[in-house]
Order: structure tokens, then sequence, then C-alpha cells
């Protein structure tokens, strides 16, 4: 929600519509310092809002807001697939 209310979201899930790509990948040349800056703000946000086990799982000097949510989704993933392991047995 505070991505969507902030106009962050495509820090963490790019656009894959053509015009909505082509207007982020603009944004992120033409002004690399407040991308950089907003970037860090969702990074901020992430790390806030994970517990500290995820958060020293993610926890990477200089990542980028989309790679750090990119780990969260992975570690849900595997967890989701090993519950569904042990659910069959």
């Amino acid at each position: 929600v505070q991505a969507r209310v902030h106009d962050v979201l495509d820090h963490i899930i790019i656009p894959t519509e053509a015009q909505e790509k082509a207007s982020y990948e603009k944004i992120k040349v033409d002004d690399p310092a407040l991308w950089k800056r907003l970037d860090v703000v969702v990074l901020q946000w992430i790390y806030a809002i994970v517990s500290t086990d995820i958060l020293t799982s993610i926890l990477i000097d200089d990542d980028s807001a989309k790679n750090a949510w990119k780990s969260v989704v992975a570690l849900f993933q595997d967890n989701k697939n090993s519950r569904a392991m042990y659910l069959n047995k």
C-alpha cells in the first residue's frame, strides 16, 4: 500500500506494459539521483517491515529495492514448497 501511495511500486515491480516501461526507464535515466533516493526509501521500508530473521538473510550492502524484494519473495516461495512437501508426507 505504501509503495502505491508514494508512487514507487515500480522500484520493486518493473512495469510490463510497453508505455509504462518506457516511462519507467526514462525517469530512471533522466534523474538518477532522485531514482536512487526513492529506491533507498523503498529499501528502508522493506527492511523496516520484515522480521529480523528475514532481514539478516536479505541484507546486502548497496542493494536495490527490487533485489531485496526478490530475495523476500524467494524466501517465501522456498517455504511454500517446503510446506507443500511436508503436507504430502
